[in-house]
């Protein structure tokens, strides 16, 4: 068994990143709430949990949710917004790819003492 990618990615992960971005956006962009900083928390949890979860291909991860964030929030916010969204993604994807290729990475598992 290799753990090469598949030619498409995972549907209903593409089906969670573009709802989920949809989602962020439209609360983000929602005049009644101040929630800056959990939509900065929940971008890049769900950046990293997507990425971790697809195993291959971070930046497909960072532009599925990014971009719906990203257009949903440009009208309100401007282009500054829109570049802190998608970087922010990306840290996210980012580390949720490093993470789990560290697990993923043969011998990574640690043994405990006195065991074989």
């Amino acid at each position: 068994m290799t753990d090469r990618p598949s030619e498409h990615p995972p549907i209903p992960l593409v089906a969670l990143a573009l709802g989920a971005g949809l989602v962020i956006g439209s609360i983000d962009a929602s005049a009644t709430l101040n929630t800056g900083g959990l939509v900065v928390v929940a971008l890049v949890a769900v950046a990293a949990a997507l990425a971790h979860a697809g195993r291959h291909r971070p930046w497909l991860w960072a532009s599925l949710l990014g971009v719906p964030t990203a257009i949903v929030e440009l009208p309100r916010s401007g282009f500054p917004a829109v570049v802190l969204i998608l970087g922010l993604v990306g840290l996210g994807a980012a580390m949720g790819w490093t993470l789990g290729a560290a697990r993923r990475r043969p011998g990574s598992a640690r043994r405990r003492p006195g065991s074989v």
